[in-house]
């Protein structure tokens, strides 16, 4: 929202964005003081992250390329959710005796690979008219995201192969055909597909029996970016 919208529509977007996080960290049980607190940080970590972005990153330039994701994630994310990792362990602790270790390790993770997985593909997918080359007709897109829904979910329906490679292929023919919106819809897509089947103890980081589940989880979302990120590079070569 901050990026995206006009000047005078961030800041009410943004309010109701954070008002949303703390009522959905109530909703988890957390008292209203944390609920306030997760809110305020995450409200901070936008804010930062937009500010680096739209200052050295170039995310207002009609196309966005590979360089400028790597500095959008170099620049903007990971100081962006350091800063919000500093603040939430600092007034955590001082207020409600938040434990730094192993909070603040948990918490920079969250929010580098959340922001990681969404900045980049919600900026491209808003630029999707800029790369005319890659319209293609609705049944060859229904159809190439419907592959990469199938494959996706059958390698988390499962928990004893470790599969993991499986969606490349797939994600690579959506660069070729899609461009780089389309790898970055798609990379969404297999977010919304493996993340929540890992909650729910599918897929193969249930084979890492050392990882705990904020740990699989995790290591789901790095698999997300790692697939969103190979996407894109293979959608700019292609477009460039």
């Amino acid at each position: 929202a901050c990026i995206l919208l006009p000047a005078n529509l961030r800041w009410g977007a943004l309010a109701v964005a954070l008002a949303l996080n703390a009522v959905i960290a109530l909703a988890l049980g957390y008292s209203l003081g944390s609920s306030v607190l997760f809110a305020a940080a995450n409200g901070l970590e936008a804010g930062i992250a937009a500010v680096l972005a739209l200052r050295f990153c170039g995310v207002k330039a009609r196309r966005i390329g590979l360089r400028r994701l790597v500095q959008l994630l170099v620049i903007a994310i990971l100081p962006a959710a350091f800063a919000s990792t500093v603040f939430v362990c600092m007034i955590g602790g001082i207020a409600f005796d938040l434990p730094a270790d192993p909070f603040w390790h948990v918490w920079f993770a969250t929010e580098a690979l959340g922001m990681a997985l969404t900045l980049p593909a919600i900026l491209l997918i808003s630029r999707a008219a800029a790369y005319p080359e890659f319209r293609r007709g609705a049944l060859e897109a229904a159809a190439l995201y419907t592959g990469l829904a199938i494959l996706t979910a059958g390698v988390f329906a499962q928990s004893s192969l470790p599969l993991l490679f499986v969606p490349f292929p797939a994600m690579v023919l959506i660069a070729f055909r899609l461009g780089p919106a389309g790898a970055a819809l798609a990379g969404l897509q297999v977010v919304a597909i493996s993340v929540p089947m890992t909650v729910s103890a599918h897929g193969p980081t249930m084979l890492s029996a050392a990882l705990n589940f904020t740990a699989r989880v995790h290591l789901t979302e790095g698999f997300a970016g790692a697939l969103l990120f190979t996407g894109l590079a293979v959608a700019g070569a292609v477009a460039d």
